[in-house]
């Protein structure tokens, strides 16, 4: 992109890119975060910091609580529930979203179909990403060449308004 092309600011994204590197340029870019084990029993001092994260902490400990107990996961996870709800731990939460709380819980998460599914939406995106700056690229050339917008607009699919802004 040339000085004269580029405009004050442009928002690009990564993941088109990130997908076409080598793996040492990835893993230079590879982005590591540190993971704190926030169970009951652990790192208290965080707990403290955020009741949100406290009470939640409890709602699961009383779920694994219940299971160890002999629970089904079901039972424990409505035990657990009015447990936190009557203790007001989480109560607005649980009460508004309970039927969300419980398919999360009680549907088995499948972390290699989670990566699928966003590996897939990240490729629509870029795709999406790529069909639009193309299409701005294009719309700036019959812009150039003085082509009415209306013209630029119905070829590229851009608005009216996006082409003024070009």
């Amino acid at each position: 992109m040339t000085g004269e092309d580029f405009k004050k600011f442009a928002k690009q994204g990564l993941a088109h890119i990130y997908l076409t590197l080598s793996a040492e340029t990835k893993e230079l870019l590879e982005l590591t975060v540190t993971v704190y084990n926030t169970n009951e029993g652990h790192n208290a001092d965080i707990l403290a910091r955020s009741k949100s994260l406290s009470d939640y902490a409890a709602f699961v400990g009383r779920i694994d609580s219940n299971k160890s107990a002999g629970m089904t996961l079901e039972n424990a996870v409505k035990e657990a529930t009015d447990y936190c709800i009557s203790r007001g731990l989480m109560a607005e939460y649980l009460e508004a979203h309970i039927s969300e709380v419980k398919h999360m819980i009680l549907e088995e998460y499948d972390f290699d179909e989670h990566m699928k599914v966003l590996a897939e939406e990240v490729r629509e995106e870029t795709w999406e990403e790529a069909s639009i700056d193309k299409a701005e690229d294009v719309a700036r050339k019959m812009k150039d060449e003085n082509i009415a917008i209306e013209v630029i607009a119905r070829t590229t699919g851009l608005s009216v308004e996006k082409i003024k802004l070009l």
